[in-house]
């Protein structure tokens, strides 16, 4: 197994271990949840590590008023804003209220 899939296999198994009291069908039902968020949140550790080498914006060093967001700033803030909306969603549909559990990190990618 490489990298980014060990990091996709330990967040999905983080997640499920979070409702592990849940009804085994709730579980099921929402696996394909678990999983999608498990993969969007190694994809933002890519971006994180990217954002971390070239920063969000580039700017002119003779005139810093000139400046351009990096497309992986921009595809960073959608890519949180899903994974946020996944983690919500599914803190709602298992009735936990543990939402500040589920985006345990998120923080390093603001």
């Amino acid at each position: 197994m490489d990298e980014r899939n060990g990091k996709i296999q330990r967040e999905y198994e983080r997640l499920r271990g979070i409702f592990e009291g849940a009804a085994p069908e709730q579980l099921d039902l929402l696996d394909g949840m678990f999983r999608e968020a498990a993969r969007i949140r190694a994809e933002l550790d890519e971006y994180a590590e990217l954002v971390g080498k070239s920063g969000r914006i580039r700017y002119n060093p003779k005139n810093p008023r000139q400046q351009e967001v990096l497309p992986v700033s921009r595809e960073m803030e959608k890519t949180r804003a899903a994974y946020t909306n996944i983690m919500f969603k599914l803190s709602r549909a298992m009735g936990t209220g543990n939402a500040d559990e589920l985006l345990t990190g998120l923080e390093d990618y603001q």
